[in-house]
C-alpha cells in the first residue's frame, strides 16, 4: 500500500472512530436519561395511587365518621392457637392473601402494597372507585418536570372505562404494563409517557455542546494533519525525484571514466601503475553499484527494474568477483573459497546478480576479523538452484536478522565504526525477488553467517 494512501485511510478511520465514539456516548446519555425518566414516573405513579386512595378514605371518613377500619398484622409465630385454628376454619381463599402469587401478577411486593390493594377493593365495592382525574392531578404535582402522558382505566375485561390524556396528538414512546387495582383485579390502570428528545437536549445542552466542540476540534486537527502529511509527501517526492535524477546522471561520467581506465590499463606496461588503475576500476565499479542500489531503493525504482537475462556461467562470474574482492581487500588477510569448479549456467541478469554477490562478499569481509574464510557453494535440483555464501565472521543476532533486509537498517556497532548506508542487503533481496527467487539467512552471533539464495530453474 502506498504510504500516502495509508495515511489517508488512517485519517478516515480515525475520523469515523471519533464519530462512532461520540455517537455511542450521546446514545448512552440518552438511554440513561430515559431510564431516569421511567424511574421517576414509576415512583410518581405509585405515590399518586396511594395519595388518591388516601383522599377517598378521608372523604369516606367525613361522610361516615362513626365507621372506621382497623387492621392488625401479626406474624404466625406470635399468633395464639385459637387465632391459627380460626384461620384454618375459614374457606380456602376467603380473606387470605398469597404474597408470592400477588408478586407474580404485579399486585404488590410487600404487605403495605397488599393492604393498599385490599382497600382499593373495599372502596370499589362501596361505590367509591379510583378517580382517574384526581390521580392524574396528583401525578403531575409529583413530577419534577412536566412529561406528556396519559392514564387509562380498564375494567376486569380490559375495556377502557376512563382516561386522563395529556398526550394529545403525540404518540407515547414508552408504555407501562397494566397495573392491577385491587386484589380482585376488577380494574387495571395503564400509564403511557412520551420522552421528548427536545427535553433531553435541553438538559444536556452543555454536555452536548462540549462534545460537539471536542469533535469539531479533533476533526480539524485530523484534517490539518492530513494536509501536512500530503504536503510533506509532495516535498519528499520532489526531493526524491531530484536526487534520483542527479544520481542517475552520475552513471554516464562514471562509465566514461571506467572505459578510459580500462583502455589505459591495457596499454600500460608498468605493473605498479596497472595495479593502481585496477584498484581505481574496482572503486568505480563499487560506486556504480552503490548508485544502482540508491536507484533501486525507491519502490518506483524496484517496480520499473528491467532485467536483461542471459545465460551466465556462475563459476566464471564468482571468479571475477573474487578477484575484485581480493584486490579491494588486499590489506586484510582473508580467504574466498569456491567449492565448485565446474561450469554452471544460470539464466539471470549478470549486472544485477553480480551486484548481489558483491554485496554479500563485501559484507562478509567487512564485518569480520582478519583471516576470515568465505565459502561459496552452489547446487541444482529439478526446479531449484541453491547458492550458499558462508563465512566465519561476527555473525548476526536473532533480533537483527528480522530487520536486516529492511531499507536503511544497519546493525549498531560502536566499536568498529564501519560505515554504510543499509542498502546492500535490501537491494540484494529485491533483485532476487525480481528473478523469482528468495534469500534467507542463518546465523548465530559470534559464529558467522550463511546466506542461502534460491532461484528457479529456467530453460537455458
Amino acid at each position: 500500500m502506498d504510504n500516502k494512501h495509508y495515511f489517508i485511510y488512517v485519517t478516515i478511520i480515525a475520523t469515523l472512530a471519533i464519530f462512532f465514539l461520540q455517537f455511542s456516548y450521546i446514545r448512552n446519555l440518552y438511554l440513561n436519561y430515559n431510564e431516569g425518566i421511567i424511574a421517576q414516573t414509576k415512583k410518581a405513579e405509585k405515590i399518586a395511587i396511594d395519595d388518591e386512595l388516601h383522599i377517598r378514605r378521608v372523604l369516606r371518613g367525613r361522610n361516615n365518621p362513626q365507621r372506621s377500619h382497623h387492621s392488625v398484622f401479626k406474624p404466625v409465630s406470635e399468633m395464639s392457637k385459637v387465632e391459627i385454628d380460626s384461620l384454618k376454619r375459614r374457606p380456602n381463599g376467603k380473606d387470605t392473601i398469597n404474597i408470592d402469587a400477588a408478586r407474580a401478577t404485579g399486585i404488590g411486593d410487600n404487605v403495605d402494597d397488599l393492604m393498599t390493594q385490599l382497600f382499593q377493593d373495599l372502596y370499589y365495592e362501596k361505590n367509591m372507585p379510583i378517580n382517574i382525574q384526581v390521580l392524574d392531578s396528583i401525578f403531575n404535582h409529583n413530577l419534577v418536570e412536566s412529561i406528556p402522558h396519559s392514564f387509562t382505566l380498564y375494567n376486569k375485561d380490559t375495556i377502557e372505562i376512563g382516561c386522563a390524556d395529556l398526550l394529545g396528538k403525540k404518540r407515547a414512546n414508552y408504555i407501562y404494563p397494566l397495573q392491577p387495582i385491587g386484589l380482585k383485579q376488577l380494574q387495571y390502570l395503564q400509564l403511557q409517557i412520551r420522552i421528548e428528545m427536545s427535553t433531553f437536549i435541553k438538559h444536556q445542552m452543555w454536555t452536548l455542546s462540549l462534545s460537539a466542540c471536542i469533535l469539531f476540534i479533533t476533526l480539524i486537527c485530523l484534517l490539518y494533519q492530513f494536509y501536512i502529511i500530503r504536503k510533506s509527501f509532495r516535498i519528499l517526492a520532489n526531493k526524491e525525484k531530484t536526487i534520483n535524477g542527479i544520481i542517475h546522471d552520475l552513471k554516464t561520467p562514471l562509465s566514461s571514466v571506467y572505459m578510459a581506465l580500462s583502455y589505459i590499463n591495457e596499454t600500460e606496461k608498468n605493473s605498479e601503475y596497472k595495479d593502481l588503475i585496477s584498484t581505481c576500476e574496482l572503486n568505480i565499479k563499487k560506486l556504480s553499484g552503490q548508485i544502482e542500489s540508491i536507484l533501486i531503493t525507491s519502490k518506483k525504482g524496484f517496480k520499473e527494474l528491467v532485467l536483461k537475462k542471459e545465460n551466465v556461467d556462475l563459476h566464471r562470474m564468482l571468479l571475477d568477483i573474487k578477484k575484485d574482492m581480493d584486490i579491494l581487500y588486499q590489506y586484510k588477510p582473508h580467504s574466498i573459497i569456491l567449492k565448485n569448479n565446474d561450469i554452471f549456467l544460470i539464466h539471470v541478469d549478470p549486472v544485477f546478480m553480480g551486484n548481489v554477490f558483491r554485496n554479500l562478499l563485501d559484507n562478509a569481509l567487512k564485518y569480520s576479523e582478519d583471516n576470515v574464510v568465505v565459502e561459496i557453494e552452489y547446487s541444482k535440483s529439478i526446479d531449484n538452484i541453491c547458492i550458499s555464501v558462508k563465512d566465519n565472521g561476527w555473525g548476526i543476532s536473532k533480533a537483527n536478522q528480522k530487520k536486516m533486509f529492511t531499507q536503511f537498517f544497519r546493525v549498531a556497532d560502536k566499536k568498529t565504526g564501519i560505515k554504510g548506508y543499509g542498502l546492500g542487503l535490501m537491494q540484494a533481496k529485491q533483485i532476487i525477488l525480481k528473478h523469482g527467487g528468495n534469500i534467507i539467512v542463518k546465523s548465530d552471533e559470534g559464529k558467522g553467517c550463511e546466506f542461502i539464495i534460491n532461484l528457479p530453474v529456467r530453460s537455458l
